[in-house]
């Protein structure tokens, strides 16, 4: 129902194409997230939704981060970037610009900056909270102004008061905590059975089973980097849109916590399989 929502909607699916694809060995699954990226990409753009391009920028200076060829995937970007730019249409390209510059129509900026200024003032003189999705009642109270936060930072902490703002970011702190947990011990164990490749003449069912296993925790380790990713991507959404109660916390949660729970059964699993190699050696 609205350009934001759908463009950040949109969004989330991008860091699981991104990650996933170069590690899905079979291209009949691979073709498969080919249409989802398109039309993420074409949602995030034809929305016009400055808060999608915002997000989608941060999406790929994460994805950047993470690569091993940094320079060589920067000249990429720079290329299609230079390419793709120009056949974008007009009314997109300056909602781009707007971000940082003068809008062509309407005042969505000032509005908003008006919003937060509201916002702070509520929070100061209601620390422990207004309430669930009680701020744009209180506003009208207050400042005679009806809409919403627009700043997911902002609608937490006028929501749920600070002490409701420091359990939120306790909950971010340790969905990040735990994928960096579960992605540290899926790569250690990865370099074991690696490792265990190299053993001279060892039996070629041992080899084949090794090489499923590792495929296998590479597919792990991607989805938690994409989990990462759609983490990163719904803070910085944040910025500009609200979304607490939307079920994104939820699947992130359920997502990092999975994972760190598998990895446990892989590092188990792996265990049994040294022993097996080793014994058969």
């Amino acid at each position: 129902a609205h350009p934001n929502s759908l463009a950040g909607l949109a969004m989330g699916t991008l860091p699981f194409v991104i990650f996933l694809f170069p590690v899905i060995r079979s291209w009949k699954y691979k073709l498969m997230l080919l249409p989802l990226a398109a039309t993420a990409i074409v949602c995030v753009i034809f929305t016009g939704s400055r808060t999608g391009y915002v997000s989608l920028g941060v999406l790929l200076f994460y994805w950047w981060s993470q690569s091993r060829r940094k320079f060589r995937n920067l000249a990429i970007a720079a290329v299609v970037g230079v390419a793709v730019f120009p056949l974008l249409p007009d009314q997109y390209v300056e909602r781009f610009k707007s971000i940082g510059g003068q809008e062509a129509e309407g005042n969505s900026k000032e509005t908003r900056i008006q919003i937060l200024g509201d916002a702070w003032q509520v929070l100061m003189r209601n620390p422990i909270g207004v309430g669930i999705a009680s701020f744009p009642a209180v506003r009208i109270q207050m400042f005679n102004r009806k809409q919403d936060t627009h700043n997911l930072y902002l609608e937490v902490a006028t929501n749920l008061g600070i002490h409701g703002f420091a359990v939120f970011a306790y909950l971010i702190y340790a969905m990040f905590v735990a994928l960096a947990a579960a992605r540290n011990t899926i790569r250690s164990e990865q370099r074991r059975l690696s490792a265990l490749l190299k053993i001279p003449d060892l039996p070629p069912r041992f080899a084949k089973l090794l090489h499923a296993e590792i495929d296998d925790m590479r597919f792990l380790n991607a989805t938690a980097q994409a989990t990462s990713g759609f983490l990163i991507v719904r803070l910085a959404l944040g910025m500009f849109g609200m979304d607490l109660y939307e079920v994104y916390w939820w699947f992130a949660a359920g997502m990092a916590f999975c994972l760190l729970m598998i990895s446990s059964q892989v590092k188990r699993r792996v265990g049994i399989l040294v022993d097996a190699v080793e014994v058969q050696s």
